[in-house]
């Protein structure tokens, strides 16, 4: 997987405004997107991204476990949190 920001969220709406906002910044060669926690998994084996942005609400299991992740071995990959909850 090229790097480049990971989305996971579930909205595919909020996903698509996501992208576009974010390559809209200059310089991003590649965006992945997901819409689930085992897509988002995936996504993350071997990967390297250089941001996850990630919805703390997804179908498919608990998205802490995306964070998990993505921090795995000291990992210095910035996480932001999405939420739509207070």
């Amino acid at each position: 997987m090229a790097p480049g920001p990971q989305i996971a969220d579930d909205s595919a709406l909020f996903r698509t405004r996501l992208v576009s906002v974010v390559t809209e910044l200059g310089g991003v060669k590649a965006v992945t997107e997901v819409g689930d926690v085992p897509a988002a998994l995936d996504a993350l084996q071997g990967a390297r991204p250089d941001l996850v942005l990630l919805d703390i609400e997804m179908p498919g299991g608990d998205s802490l476990e995306v964070l998990a992740k993505a921090k795995e071995g000291k990992s210095t990959i910035p996480v932001i949190v999405l939420t739509a909850f207070p």
